[in-house]
């Protein structure tokens, strides 16, 4: 991604950092997200998710707890909540083609 221009009026420049940029992979941990809890207040949609870390889930052992915290909370407008649900309803039409999930319609009890 490319920086953003420097406007007339601002005595700095910003850098974007595009994820997939090795300076910010440096940071990254995968995670493994085991809940998600999400609502919409006024005009804005909210998404909390609790996170495991990869190496936390594979120490688990058999009859072991974990404790896992919500450790950020996503805050997006309706708009972009929109584009959000579209994209994770490709993903999720992709998985259940593949066999990975199945309909809830063809799921007993």
């Amino acid at each position: 991604m490319p920086n953003e221009p420097e406007s007339a009026t601002s005595k700095f420049r910003i850098k974007t950092i595009d994820i997939e940029d090795e300076e910010i992979r440096r940071f990254q941990v995968p995670s493994f997200v085991n809940h998600t809890n999400i609502w919409h207040y006024g005009h804005d949609v909210y998404i909390d998710m609790a996170l495991v870390t990869v190496e936390q889930l594979n120490a688990l052992k058999p009859e072991s707890d974990i404790t896992v915290a919500t450790l950020d909370r996503f805050v997006m407008s309706p708009l972009a909540f929109n584009d959000f649900a579209r994209r994770v309803n490709l993903v999720r039409e992709l998985l259940k083609t593949e066999g990975l999930i199945r309909d809830e319609a063809t799921e007993t009890a």
